[in-house]
């Protein structure tokens, strides 16, 4: 059994920033700020990292105070997620993407699943936008763990609890 992992902004679809936008209107909504989402480096880092430097650098500092909010930034950023995908007009799937998910899926040899920064219910919403959320049997999310290095090694867990033995890192998962 091999295993592929597909991030999904970027790689898997061009969203048209839809993520970015939801975050910046969470944040005004929330607490009042503009183009938060602005305030920190996003490319390659979890959704609760990202989230967590914005709340830092507007002066929410303590940890646990910053947990106490996440729940309430993770609701308000789903709502506002749905409300910018509903109103995108340019996001489209990158090209081949679809021809090669439905060769891959086809492999009976092959697990295919999501390794991302995004939170899990996120990443859903944005591969329905496609409709290649059923592509992916599994992943490791940004919900799952704030530290993208995390991800790899839950992933290949995950990975293993469904082929029903251990795969070795180099030559099975991609």
């Amino acid at each position: 059994m091999k295993v592929l992992l597909f991030d999904i902004d970027g790689t898997l679809v061009n969203t048209a920033r839809v993520g970015t936008r939801a975050l910046d209107r969470t944040f005004n909504s929330l607490f009042g700020w503009q183009d938060a989402g602005q305030q920190v480096e996003m490319a390659g880092r979890t959704d609760l990292a990202i989230c967590r430097d914005i709340l830092k650098k507007n002066g929410i500092v303590n940890s646990s105070e910053q947990t106490s909010l996440l729940s309430k930034i993770k609701a308000t950023y789903l709502q506002c997620l749905d409300q910018e995908i509903s109103k995108s007009t340019t996001h489209c799937l990158m090209p081949g993407i679809l021809e090669l998910l439905k060769i891959l899926h086809k492999q009976e040899h092959l697990l295919v699943g999501l390794l991302t920064g995004n939170i899990e219910e996120g990443a859903q919403r944005k591969l329905s936008m496609f409709g290649i959320e059923n592509y992916f049997s599994f992943g490791a999310f940004g919900s799952d763990s704030e530290f993208r290095q995390d991800l790899v090694p839950l992933a290949k867990a995950r990975a293993e609890k469904i082929c029903g033995h251990a795969l070795g890192m180099d030559s099975n998962i991609w």
